[in-house]
Formats: C-alpha cells, sequence, structure tokens
C-alpha cells in the first residue's frame, strides 16, 4: 500500500468515529435518565426504626468515648448470679428468696489500675459471714484467677476464712466470692445478734497489682432467731454393721446455711474419719457428691431447708486408730553418704499386712528411712494414714513417729518430711541426727487401719 492509499484509509476510520460521538451522547443520557428513574422508585419513606438504628448507633459511638462503671445487673441476671454462687454456698439462694441476703453495691476506686472494686453481696449467717464482691472488667480480660481479696479486721470477725474458685462475669464484672467466719463471744460461742458497722483492711489483687485498702467500714446485720423457723430435725433409725465397727444414724438436721447427717460410731477404737458419697433426689434430678470427714460425728450435706426427696449415704470405709505399734532400729553408723542401703527386715505385723524396714538412704544432707508392706487379699493401699512427729502436740494423734537414742527422750528434728504411696510410707531425717546418735531407735505407734464397709443406707424424706 503507498502513501495515498493509506491517507485514503485514515480519513475513513476519522470520518467513522465522527459519527460515533452522536451515538455515544444519546446513550448517556439515556442511562442517567434510567438511574435516576430507579433511585426515585426505590428510595424509601423515612421511618421510625431507621432513625432509632441511626440514633443507637451515635450512642454505642459516644460510650466508647465515655467510659463509666456499668450498674449492677439487676432481674435475671441478679437471679442467674445468685444462682451460680449457690452452687458452692449452700442455702444462698433460699436465703436470697427470704430477703436475708444484703445489697451493698459498695464501690471502691483503685485509681493505681484503673477499675473499680465493689462489695456486692453480703450474707451473715450462724455459719459463716458469705462476701460476694467483683471488679469491672469493661474489656472482657481473661482475669479468672486473677482476681483475689482478702480482709482482715480486729474485732473478732477472722481473716477469709475460705475462698470459692469459681469466677464468673456479668454485666463487665468479674464477680467471685469468700467466707468469713462470724463473731463470737469470749467463749467461742456464736453471737446471735449483729447490729453495727465493722472498719477492715482489704487486700485487692487484680493480676499483678496489689492495693490495700484500710479502714473500710462494712455493716453487718444478723439475728438467729431468723434461722430457726428454718431449722428442721428428721429422727432416724438406721444401722450399718462392720467387723470393727458400727455406724447408727441418728438424725438429720438442716438449716438454712446448711444441714448435717447425725451418727454415732461403735467401736473400742477411736474414729480417725469417714469416707464415701451422697446421694440424693431432688425433684426428679439425681445430684452426687463425695465426703471425707474427720472423726466428727456428722456428714455435712450439701443442701438446706429444701430437703430432697431421696438421700442415700453409701459408706465406703472407715479408719480407725489401734493401739499397735511398730519399734525397730536403726545402726546409723553402718550408712555412708551417698549411699542406698537395702535392709528388707520385718518391722511388725498390723491389720493383717506384715510391714518391713526396706531401705535407708543417706543423700542431699538427709536420711530417708522407706517402710514397705505386703498388701492383704483385695486391698489396694496400705492403712497407715501418714506419719506425724510425737514430739508435736496440737492436732490428732495418729501414727505417732518417735526417734530417740534409747534413752526414752525424743529427738526434736526439725524440717521433719514424710512420703507415701499405695504400698509404702516414709520420713526424713536431718543429718545432724548422725552427729548424736548411733543407733536410732524408731517407734510408730497408735496406728491407723480401714474398715472397709461398701454398704448404704436410703432415707424417704418426701413426706417429712
Amino acid at each position: 500500500m503507498n502513501f495515498e492509499e493509506r491517507n485514503e484509509s485514515n480519513t475513513e476510520v476519522k470520518q467513522s468515529k465522527e459519527n460515533l460521538w452522536p451515538q455515544l451522547l444519546v446513550g448517556a443520557i439515556i442511562l442517567v435518565v434510567f438511574v435516576l428513574v430507579v433511585q426515585m422508585t426505590t428510595k424509601p419513606e423515612p421511618s421510625e426504626e431507621v432513625v432509632d438504628d441511626h440514633e443507637e448507633q451515635v450512642q454505642e459511638e459516644e460510650s466508647e468515648d465515655i467510659v463509666t462503671p456499668p450498674e449492677f445487673p439487676e432481674g435475671k441476671l441478679e437471679e442467674e448470679l445468685i444462682k451460680f454462687f449457690s452452687r458452692h454456698i449452700t442455702g444462698l439462694d433460699h436465703a436470697y428468696e427470704l430477703g436475708l441476703v444484703n445489697k451493698l453495691h459498695q464501690n471502691i476506686q483503685l485509681e493505681n489500675i484503673n477499675k473499680q472494686y465493689q462489695i456486692n453481696y453480703i450474707w451473715y449467717s450462724s455459719n459463716g459471714i458469705y462476701v460476694i464482691d467483683s471488679i469491672d472488667n469493661n474489656n472482657n480480660e481473661d482475669l479468672r484467677g486473677r482476681f483475689m481479696t482478702r480482709f482482715k479486721n480486729e474485732d473478732g470477725i477472722s481473716v477469709t476464712e475460705e475462698s470459692y474458685g469459681d469466677q464468673i462475669n456479668f454485666g463487665g464484672r468479674l464477680y467471685r466470692a469468700q467466707k468469713l467466719n462470724p463473731l463470737k463471744d469470749n467463749e467461742g460461742n456464736l453471737l446471735e445478734n449483729v447490729n453495727g458497722t465493722f472498719n477492715f483492711e482489704i487486700e485487692i489483687f487484680v493480676k499483678n497489682n496489689r492495693t490495700v485498702v484500710n479502714n473500710q467500714p462494712i455493716s453487718f446485720k444478723f439475728n438467729k432467731e431468723l434461722e430457726e423457723p428454718f431449722a428442721h430435725r428428721y429422727e432416724l433409725n438406721e444401722k450399718i454393721n462392720a467387723d470393727h465397727v458400727s455406724i447408727n444414724f441418728d438424725s438429720i438436721q438442716l438449716n438454712i446455711n446448711g444441714g448435717a447427717l447425725k451418727m454415732q460410731y461403735e467401736t473400742e477404737d477411736e474414729v480417725f474419719g469417714a469416707k464415701g458419697q451422697i446421694h440424693f433426689n431432688d425433684r426428679g434430678s439425681m445430684f452426687n457428691t463425695s465426703f471425707n470427714q474427720s472423726g466428727a460425728n456428722e456428714i455435712q450435706l450439701p443442701f438446706s431447708t429444701k430437703n430432697p426427696e431421696i438421700l442415700e449415704v453409701q459408706m465406703d470405709e472407715v479408719i480407725l486408730i489401734s493401739d499397735n505399734e511398730f519399734d525397730f532400729k536403726i545402726n546409723l553408723n553402718d550408712i555412708k553418704s551417698g549411699e542406698r542401703k537395702e535392709i528388707n527386715k520385718l518391722i511388725g505385723e498390723h491389720n493383717g499386712s506384715k510391714y518391713y524396714l526396706k531401705e535407708v538412704t543417706y543423700y542431699g544432707g538427709e536420711i530417708q528411712v522407706t517402710i514397705n508392706t505386703d498388701l492383704r487379699e483385695g486391698q489396694i493401699r496400705h492403712d497407715i494414714y501418714g506419719l506425724r512427729p510425737s514430739v508435736i502436740k496440737s492436732g490428732p494423734r495418729y501414727n505417732l513417729l518417735t526417734i530417740s537414742n534409747g534413752d526414752g527422750e525424743p529427738f526434736d528434728f526439725k524440717g521433719f518430711s514424710t512420703h507415701m504411696s499405695q504400698t509404702e510410707i516414709g520420713f526424713t531425717l536431718p543429718e545432724k541426727l548422725i552427729e548424736e546418735i548411733d543407733v536410732a531407735h524408731v517407734n510408730i505407734s497408735d496406728l491407723t487401719y480401714i474398715q472397709f464397709i461398701d454398704e448404704s443406707v436410703t432415707f424417704d424424706l418426701s413426706g417429712s
């Protein structure tokens, strides 16, 4: 193609482009008209719902700028909060219904961590003073287990006796509960009427921060007579017999803040404790819990005046204290530092099992003594329930360990420790014992033993 032909071709293309402009202009006008028509036909009329949504959005944006401590959740949330802590504090839900739980909402501003602490509820009962407190948690931090308080008082109310591990978030606050001992008179009896204000020192721990609030006044009001209408006693006549002990179930005593199953043991030996399980049916639902009681003649029950329909007590075992003892010697001159010496010498029999001095180890500045046993048929662990130095005069007297040089004077050692397993018990003595005596005379007296029961009794309380 020559130059003239290319020029004619370009002229034709130019003319064709110029002919397109009117068409494009008409198309654009049509498109604009179409869009306007669509907007007019689809535009909604103003409604209250749209305005309200806008107002709520504006309020939310403003509330993010101004952070205020939230109000305590009333109504359903408050009931759920009481219900939650009633799992740990027997009778709290009942006391709340009766108006015996005092609502405080007492605020303390913690400037160092920019949080507000509250004392929310107090239930003063004959069994204890239960306190539910909280810390604001607007940012939903994981503070569970990292928020704790301790109460101290010089008027006779004890420091915190018991804390409950479970904590719960409600309405931007993290709540916890604890128990204080109630006021008592000079003879140690419960004060049956309390109405006054007491000053406390409160230690507040939030994460790694500790704040001490001094002279914080808290008002208490308590009248034991208000609890008496809710106290009930049910007479029983049931008995379980075993080889070395019989158990008489005398009564069930319930009050607003808990209950107890009263019983008597018939045995020639002293009762150290009992283990078992409690099953109860409450309005069609079954509940189970275990108990591990000391030598008291009662089992604490996990319900209050709202007694269940059926109560079943499964007695697994009773631990008794006998007058049996072990008496043996350890020649300390035969043991060198860093040495473990196997002995395997019979030291006595107890409740059908043989016990042996297994080994003595001299290591790390300590003398470790290990005793083992051959379990009798059907036994899963030995009978001796830990060791206690006889030089300690306070507390229960069982499995008493005495170390002497043979003249009857016990060695008053420090740093005493014990260990035990299914088939072994042992104790650790200080290195300086070797410097003072050549032969250690060992006596373990008041040996405990297990009486397996594995029987249950059932009480029908539906008609009570």
